[in-house]
C-alpha cells in the first residue's frame, strides 16, 4: 500500500503541476524512489525542484499576490530540500525518502490550495485514481502469478495429467477475466474491474492451494521412501559393524571395538532422527520449503553414514592388519614373563647382588608389559603423538633389560651351577633382540591409520566449512527479504556477510594447502566478523532469525577452530 501511495502521489503532481512528460516516465521515476538506495532519493529530489518551479510559473500565471502565505510557503520548502540532500550525504536513506515524500505532498497541497483561491480549477485526483493504479497493480502481480502456475502445472502432469489440464482451464479463465478486467478501468468501470479481479484473486488461491499439496503430497512420498531405504541400510551397516566389534574383542584389539562401538553409537542417533522424522514430521501437512529442508537433511545424513561405514570398514582392516605384530609383541613379553618366572626356581643359589639385578630386571619387564599395551591401544586408535611416546618408552626399557641382562651375565661369569639360568637369559636376549622388528611393523601400521584419521577428520571439517558457506548465503537472502518486505537499508549487513564468504573461501584454501595455523588465523578474524555482524543486525532490528543463525554459525567456528587447534 505505502508503494502505491506513492504512485498516487506522483501522479496527483503530474497532474496538479501540468508536467509535460509522459505517464511512463513519470511512473518509472515513482519506481525508482520506492528503493532506499541513493539513486531513488535523487530521482526524488529532481521531481521536488521541478515541482517547486512549476508551482512558482503557476502562481505567477495566477497574479497570486507577493505577499500571500502560499510564497513563504513555497519558499520554506524549497530551502527544506537541502536538507534531503544532507541526509542522503550522511547515509540516513530513510529519513530522506521520508522528508521527500512529506514535502512533495506540502507542494501539491499548496498548488491545491492556490488554484481555489487564486485562479484556475486543478484537477482533483481522487480516492477513485488511487483506486485503478492499486487495481493496475494487482492485476500485474496475478499475471505473474498465473504464468508461475501455469509453469508448475507440468509436474502435476506427471502425477495426474486430467487435474492438471483443468487447472490449466481454470487458469487461463483467470487471465481472461483480467483481460476484461483492464479493459474496465480502461472504460472507468471500477465496480466491474474490482469485481473481476477479486474473482481471479479466489480462483488463483485455489489453484495455488491444489498445486501445493499435490507437489507436496509427491515429495512428501519420495522423501519417505529415500528415509525408508536409508533406514534399512543403516541398520544393516550397524549390524556389520557390531560382528566387527565382536571379531576386534576375539582379537584382544579391545581399543579398537572401544572406537567402533562409538561409531556405532553415532549412526544409531542417525537411525534414531530419520525414523522420528518419519513418525513426526512428514506425517503433517507441511510446506514444500520445509519439506525441501527435510529431503537436504536426509541426503546429509546418509552421505554421513556412508563416510562412517567406508572410514570404519577401511579401519577395522587396517587394525587387523595389525594383529599379528601385536600378538607377536605381546607373545614375546609373555614369554620374558615365563623365562623370569622359571628363573626364580634358581634364586637361591645366586648371589645377593646377582638377586638384585633379577629384581631390577623383573620390574623393568612389568614396565616393559605395561608400555607395550599402551602400544596396542595406542596404535588401534590412530592415535600418532601416543604411539610415539610409547614407542620411545619401548625402546628405552628394552635398552635398560638389555644392560641388565649383559650385566647378570658377566656376574654369573658361564659357571656350570648356573647354566639354567644362563639358559635363561639367553632366552631373554633373543626375546629383546626380536623387539625392535615387531614395534616397527605396529608403528607403521599405526601411522597410517593416524593418517587415515587425519585425512576424515580434514574431510569433516571441510564439509563442516562448505555447510557453513551455504549457511551465509542463506543468510544473505534472508536480510534481503527483510529489506524488501519491511523497507529498512541493511547494506551494511550485506557488506559483512560477503566479506563472510570472502573469509570462508580463503580459510578452505589454507586448508587444503595444509596451512593449519593460518586456517585459524583466518576462523578467528572470521568469528570476530559474525560478532560485528550481529550486533549491527541487532541495531537494525532485522529480527530475531537473523541473530540466532549467526549464533549458530559463530558456535560452528568455535567447534572447528577447537578441533583445528587440537589436530596442529
Amino acid at each position: 500500500m505505502m508503494y502505491l501511495r506513492m504512485y498516487a502521489l506522483l501522479i496527483l503532481l503530474v497532474t496538479v503541476l501540468g508536467i509535460v512528460a509522459p505517464l511512463a516516465n513519470t511512473l518509472a521515476v515513482a519506481q525508482t524512489t520506492i528503493t532506499p538506495t541513493n539513486k531513488g532519493v535523487d530521482a526524488l529530489v529532481m521531481v521536488l525542484r521541478n515541482a517547486v518551479e512549476r508551482a512558482q510559473a503557476l502562481f505567477t500565471r495566477w497574479n497570486v499576490p507577493s505577499d500571500a502565505d502560499v510564497w513563504e510557503k513555497l519558499e520554506e520548502i524549497n530551502n527544506t530540500i537541502a536538507n534531503v540532500t544532507s541526509l542522503v550525504e550522511e547515509g540516513k536513506i530513510d529519513e530522506a525518502r521520508s522528508l521527500a515524500i512529506k514535502l512533495l505532498r506540502e507542494i501539491a497541497e499548496l498548488v491545491k490550495e492556490a488554484a481555489k483561491e487564486y485562479g484556475e480549477r486543478v484537477v482533483n485526483v481522487t480516492r477513485e485514481r488511487e483506486d485503478i493504479i492499486e487495481l493496475r497493480v494487482k492485476i500485474r502481480v496475478l499475471n505473474n502469478t498465473i504464468s508461475v502456475l501455469l509453469n508448475l502445472t507440468v509436474k502435476v502432469e506427471k502425477i495426474n495429467a486430467t487435474l492438471a489440464e483443468e487447472l490449466r482451464k481454470t487458469l487461463e479463465e483467470a487471465r481472461a477475466k483480467l483481460e476484461e478486467a483492464v479493459k474496465a478501468l480502461n472504460e472507468s468501470n471500477i465496480s466491474l474491474a474490482e469485481e473481476l479481479v477479486d474473482e481471479v484473486e479466489d480462483m488463483v488461491s485455489e489453484v495455488k492451494e491444489i498445486i501445493n499439496y499435490v507437489v507436496s503430497e509427491k515429495v512428501k512420498e519420495e522423501v519417505h521412501e529415500r528415509i525408508e531405504k536409508a533406514i534399512e541400510r543403516i541398520e544393516k551397516v550397524i549390524d556389520m559393524l557390531e560382528e566387527k566389534v565382536e571379531e576386534l574383542m576375539e582379537k584382544n584389539l579391545t581399543a579398537a571395538a572401544e572406537q567402533l562401538k562409538k561409531a556405532i553409537a553415532r549412526l544409531q542417533e542417525v537411525l534414531e532422527q530419520l525414523k522420528n522424522m518419519t513418525a513426526e514430521q512428514l506425517n503433517v501437512t507441511i510446506s514444500p520449503e520445509v519439506l525441501a529442508r527435510v529431503f537436504i537433511f536426509t541426503m546429509r545424513e546418509v552421505r554421513v553414514v556412508k563416510d562412517e561405514v567406508e572410514y570404519h570398514e577401511e579401519h577395522y582392516r587396517k587394525v587387523v592388519e595389525i594383529e599379528p605384530y601385536v600378538k607377536g609383541l605381546i607373545g614375546l613379553v609373555d614369554g620374558l614373563m615365563r623365562a623370569l618366572q622359571q628363573m626364580s626356581e634358581h634364586m637361591r643359589i645366586l648371589p645377593e647382588d646377582a638377586k638384585q639385578i633379577v629384581e631390577d630386571i623383573t620390574l623393568k619387564l612389568g614396565d616393559l608389559k605395561t608400555a607395550i599395551g599402551e602400544l596396542v591401544n595406542a596404535s588401534q586408535t590412530g592415535n600418532e603423538t601416543l604411539v610415539e611416546d610409547a614407542r620411545e618408552r619401548i625402546e628405552e626399557l628394552v635398552s635398560s633389560v638389555t644392560e641388565l641382562v649383559d650385566e647378570l651375565k658377566d656376574k654369573l661369569g658361564g659357571k656350570p651351577m648356573f647354566m639354567p639360568i644362563l639358559t635363561l637369559l639367553a632366552r631373554i636376549k633373543e626375546s629383546l633382540d626380536n623387539i625392535p622388528d615387531y614395534l616397527e611393523k605396529v608403528v607403521e601400521k599405526a601411522k597410517e591409520i593416524s593418517e587415515e584419521a587425519k585425512t576424515k577428520k580434514m574431510k569433516r571439517i571441510l564439509e563442516s566449512i562448505e555447510d557453513m558457506k551455504e549457511k551465509v548465503e542463506d543468510l544473505a537472502k534472508m536480510v534481503k527479504k527483510i529489506e524488501r518486505k519491511h523497507h529498512v537499508n541493511a547494506s551494511e549487513v550485506k557488506v559483512r556477510l560477503e566479506e563472510m564468504l570472502k573469509l570462508i573461501e580463503q580459510v578452505k584454501v589454507q586448508l587444503k594447502n595444509n596451512n593449519t595455523s593460518e586456517a585459524i588465523k583466518l576462523m578467528l578474524q572470521l568469528k570476530q566478523l559474525v560478532d560485528e555482524t550481529g550486533k549491527v543486525c541487532i541495531r537494525l532490528r532485522l529480527g530475531k532469525e537473523i541473530s540466532t543463525e549467526l549464533a549458530k554459525t559463530r558456535l560452528m567456528l568455535e567447534i572447528l577452530i577447537r578441533s583445528l587447534e587440537s589436530s596442529s
